[in-house]
């Protein structure tokens, strides 16, 4: 059955290239969901899906996702905004349409 085609749209999720912090120049693969609907030139700001940790203060905690609110996200977890990022929205959807980093859907879907 061929993949449903990825439209790359506010409140869609994505798993995308972070860097691992004790090693950087190891790729790892991360829940990000798309925080806007492409502008005029293509781009989206896109933001990391993190856990709650102790470290993380309260300030941060705006935007609070319940775990099993999507198939990928198996704890207590927030929209870390003070990671987010422009993309254009064609290499959000290359990188979907390729399988590199597939898109597990959107949150509560």
């Amino acid at each position: 059955m061929p993949r449903a085609r990825f439209t790359c749209r506010r409140g869609k999720t994505h798993l995308g290239p972070t860097e691992n912090k004790n090693n950087p120049d190891i790729k790892q693969k991360h829940l990000f969901i798309i925080l806007t609907n492409p502008s005029e030139d293509g781009g989206v700001v896109t933001a990391t899906i993190s856990t709650v940790r102790d470290s993380v203060h309260d300030d941060d905690l705006f935007c609070m996702l319940n775990k099993g609110g999507h198939p990928f996200i198996r704890h207590q977890s927030y929209v870390d905004c003070k990671r987010a990022r422009i993309e254009k929205s064609v290499a959000v959807g290359i990188r979907v349409r390729a399988k590199n980093y597939p898109s597990p859907g959107g949150y509560g879907r």
